[in-house]
């Protein structure tokens, strides 16, 4: 063996699956002894019926092991066990292409380029890397694209698979795993995609592992390696040319005008005693692969170098999976001084061909996360309908309360408007978050198994970006029909600005913590409407006198305090009301009495304040409540979205 050949076979990533087996809640096992491996420039597919176990195994080898599971069996890189900082270094495209379609292409992969690529890379390298991937992709034509949804017109379903693989090639991974990466694609796409993987794998040494259904002929000659499975058991494992030789070995004829994956897949689906056979060997191979697995573990770090050899002849074939029979593995070790703990010491030191991710600073992951919520969000809160919605809110407003006299008798229409202006602004971020925060959350949850950031950075980020956006609809609304209305001064106006802003956010946090009750949205939503009717009649404007056992319940409203916010702070600095004939306040039958007819008898702010049934606490304890209101409910938020949902 020369020098060459043995520093390439030392710096060559294998990924191996040594007997694994996968059993869920229930006790129904799904994998069951399944091997695999996969070298550097190879693309290796898991094929098999619906059902076979394909995306479990996927899931598996990504660390995404499903709840309430069972597993045995061993996943090693180069020989080491996978653990959750060398997986950063793998690469997994799930077969939901999941994106925020409010997004360009190009504003995607910025952010994936941010929260992927290392710190020490500078904008520009990281440019030059995002540029790189988009023409290995041919995606340059779409680059400002948005992604689009089921509604919104956006890139087409190959151009997402394609932005999808993208985000991922990002960082070059050592290896790549691809869930149904060619599902919804007609075969000329399928086939053009898998041309692409198949020259990058070998241009960059890296292994390719995707799980594929029913390819065409041609899309099927793209692999080099297959494991095919067949109720969670190997059929077949080896390689993609010898699959023919091997079932004509084992008895079962290859039809010459069949495609050859539909032939593969045809034969596990055939009579059960066909099938059985066929498992039956493929145990088989299981058995001798993990015997054989064992044998090269104990000798690893002495540098072991295998050649496994293919017997051509049906015979061989029939005792061994792709012609692996026993003898066929030669072990030469490289070191003349092997001994156990040299060994053990260059398993623990030696690291290479092991790519680690660098972990990106919590300040870059906020700042990119701040960017993207901030385009989301701007799409969101600020939407035309959300506009338009506004504009309409404040012109009914403006036209119903236009210039209220103020008489007594229109004092209730006087209120009512200010207990309408609290309710409305604060109502429609409370809803507007509990439908958008849990759509967000399938989409972060997506990111976070790939561990792309800090649960801590995203909800940060959000926080802080949607609170100037949230600001828009209470001013579009307040403004005109404040002093359409004939509201107070301007420093009344600013102050119930400010604090109905403020209860707006507060209500966004509370809408918050309510979509994340559950993992069922219209659960959430129920539970919802059904505190947001309490708030609204205990708020202190429909109800004038609540059971004494339950008035207590009054101060779980949130919209009480900022209603009578506005209360104390326009009644007191508006002018007087007019009394009425007859009239229902003593003031106005005391001045009545006294004779004073030279002057309008007039009812002050104050007096309305004090005939209010219900117990309204000064300015600054409104204040004080709304304050801890807004910060309580968002790290209530923090607390269930990262220990209780464990997004």
């Amino acid at each position: 063996m020369t020098q060459e050949t043995l520093q390439q076979q030392q710096q060559q990533q294998v990924l191996t699956v040594r007997g694994v087996n996968l059993t869920v809640e229930g006790g129904r096992q799904i994998l069951h002894n399944v091997h695999l491996t996969a070298k550097s420039g190879s693309m290796l597919a898991v094929m098999g019926p619906s059902g076979s176990g394909k995306t479990s195994l996927m899931n598996l080898i990504c660390g995404r092991r499903p709840p309430s599971s069972t597993m045995d069996g061993e996943i090693l890189l180069n020989n080491r066990k996978v653990t959750s900082r060398m997986r950063k270094s793998f690469g997994y495209v799930t077969q939901e292409d999941v994106f925020f379609s409010q997004l360009t292409l190009k504003q995607t992969l910025w952010f994936f380029s941010q929260v992927k690529l290392p710190s020490s890379m500078t904008a520009k390298d990281k440019e030059k890397r995002v540029n790189e991937v988009v023409e290995l992709l041919q995606l340059t034509k779409c680059l400002d694209t948005k992604i689009g949804g089921m509604s919104d017109q956006g890139l087409s379903g190959g151009e997402k698979k394609r932005a999808n693989i993208a985000c991922e090639l990002l960082r070059n991974p050592k290896v790549l795993l691809l869930d149904e990466p060619t599902s919804g694609l007609d075969s000329s796409l399928a086939l053009k995609l898998m041309e692409i993987l198949g020259r990058w794998v070998v241009e960059q040494s890296s292994i390719v592992v995707t799980s594929i259904h029913q390819p065409s002929s041609q899309t099927f000659h793209e692999f080099h390696e297959l494991l095919l499975l067949a109720d969670g058991q190997i059929a077949y494992s080896g390689r993609r040319e010898l699959m023919v030789e091997y079932f004509e070995g084992i008895g079962v004829p290859f039809h010459k005008h069949w495609n050859a994956a539909d032939f593969m897949l045809e034969v596990v689906k055939e009579s059960s005693q066909h099938k059985a056979h066929i498992l039956e060997n493929g145990r088989q191979f299981a058995e001798r692969a993990k015997q054989e697995q064992q044998q090269l573990a104990s000798a690893s770090a002495s540098q072991v170098h295998l050649n496994l050899s293919y017997q051509a002849d049906a015979g061989s074939r029939q005792n061994g999976l792709a012609g692996l029979d026993e003898g066929s593995v030669r072990i030469r070790f490289t070191s003349p001084d092997f001994s156990p703990q040299a060994a053990a010491a260059k398993l623990q030191d030696d690291s290479e061909g092991v790519h680690l991710v660098h972990e990106v600073s919590w300040w870059t992951q906020f700042l990119a996360l701040s960017y993207r919520g901030f385009l989301v969000s701007r799409e969101a809160i600020l939407s035309v309908q959300v506009l338009v919605q506004t504009a309409f809110v404040a012109f009914i407003v403006s036209v119903l309360w236009f210039q209220v006299a103020k008489t007594e008798n229109n004092i209730a229409d006087f209120i009512s408007a200010i207990f309408f202006l609290t309710s409305y602004v604060t109502f429609a971020p409370f809803f507007e978050a509990i439908m958008t925060f849990y759509a967000d959350l399938a989409i972060v949850r997506h990111e976070r198994k790939s561990g792309m950031y800090r649960i801590g950075a995203y909800y940060l980020a959000k926080m802080v970006v949607e609170i100037p956006l949230l600001l828009v609809v209470p001013i579009f609304i307040i403004a005109p029909a404040y002093w359409c209305v004939g509201f107070a001064d301007f420093g009344a106006f600013a102050a119930f600005l400010v604090v109905i802003t403020l209860n707006s956010l507060a209500s966004q946090g509370i809408g918050i913590v309510f979509s994340l009750l559950s993992t069922n949205p219209r659960t959430n939503m129920t539970f919802a409407f059904i505190y947001m009717i309490f708030c609204f009649l205990t708020g202190g404007f429909f109800t004038k006198s609540i059971p004494f056992w339950f008035d207590w319940a009054k101060y779980l409203s949130y919209i009480r305090y900022c209603y009578h916010f506005g209360l104390i702070i326009i009644l007191e600095r508006t002018d007087d009301f007019r009394c009425g004939e007859p009239s229902l306040y003593a003031v106005c039958n005391r001045n009545s009495t006294a004779g004073n007819s030279t002057a309008p008898l007039t009812i002050p702010g104050s007096v309305i304040l004090e005939l209010q049934p219900d117990t309204i606490l000064p300015v600054w304890a409104n204040i004080i409540v709304t304050v801890c209101m807004f910060f309580a409910f968002r790290l209530l938020g923090y607390v269930i979205l990262r220990f209780c949902r464990k997004v």
